[in-house]
């Protein structure tokens, strides 16, 4: 489990949160401008080319509040269409083929009391056999009870075993219990989330302006100028830069975010039963 705090981040009101919706936004309505531009007729793109140039001011005055606002909508798509496309990609990096590989090695053996509802490779946030398979191998026998016990929920199957499964609703549940008992918690669960949110919506912007830049390279205009080889080879760059080094490392990320999530649930376990229980709530969460 992660021993170091992860830099926290601003919510979307402040100045931070607000260019982390900001340059996403603004980085893909260049690259849509530029796609527009390069599709128009000679004539009309030379006519736009000069209407901006002519009113910088003016367009600077709109383009601010369209690059937030087109950044706002990034940053409202969920994270797990990235997470899936990252699926296929975190093999790639040294740290995601030794966590695959440990965690189905841990999961063929046999006499184990459950199984697994999908396979290591496959499955989808909040990663239920990656995690346990690292929590049997690695902390107290006591970390493993309350995941087999509280985390994770046993679906009965046909067979003899069940199977092991922790879905988004529970995670959730789970993390708002820890958030109300733990003040300081909660600011490091939400700053891990706003993280993977925030790299969710680079990826994003990336997969859209790479698309765009790359159809932008294949337009007459660019073409008769002599900037095919530019715009594809900067398109090519980002894409490179989005496959091999952004959607790998989000699934990092979002791991982390799990094992951040669960650290802090069972630290306050005893708390979060007593909710669970009687419904009883400490005066004012505690900070640790």
């Amino acid at each position: 489990m992660p021993n170091e705090k992860p830099p926290a981040l601003s919510p979307i009101g402040e100045i931070r949160g607000f260019f982390e919706t900001f340059l996403p936004g603004l980085f893909l309505l260049f690259h849509i401008a530029l796609l527009a531009c390069c599709t128009l007729p000679t004539t009309s793109g030379e006519k736009f080319i000069r209407i901006v140039s002519d009113n910088v001011p003016v367009l600077t005055v709109i383009g601010l509040p369209a690059g937030y606002i087109v950044g706002l909508a990034l940053r409202l798509v969920r994270t797990n269409p990235a997470d899936s496309l990252s699926k296929w990609l975190f093999p790639l990096l040294p740290d995601g083929r030794r966590l695959l590989s440990m965690a189905e090695e841990w999961w063929s053996n046999p006499e184990l009391p459950f199984q697994l509802h999908k396979p290591v490779r496959e499955e989808r946030f909040p990663y239920t056999a990656l995690m346990m398979a690292r929590i049997a191998k690695h902390l107290p026998s006591e970390a493993r009870e309350f995941y087999e016990t509280r985390w994770a929920n046993k679906e009965p199957t046909e067979n003899e075993k069940p199977k092991l499964r922790v879905d988004l609703f529970r995670f959730g549940f789970l993390k708002t219990l820890t958030f109300s008992v733990d003040q300081n918690a909660a600011k490091e669960m939400y700053a891990i989330e706003m993280m993977v949110r925030h790299a969710a919506n680079i990826c994003y912007a990336l997969i859209f302006s790479a698309l765009a830049l790359g159809v932008a390279g294949f337009q007459r205009a660019p073409i008769e100028a002599g900037l095919q080889p530019l715009m594809l080879s900067l398109a090519g760059g980002e894409a490179f830069v989005l496959i091999f080094v952004l959607l790998p490392n989000l699934r990092l990320l979002r791991i982390l975010e799990v094992e951040i999530v669960f650290t802090y649930c069972f630290r306050n376990r005893t708390l979060v039963q007593r909710i669970i229980e009687d419904g009883s709530v400490p005066a004012e969460p505690k900070q640790t």
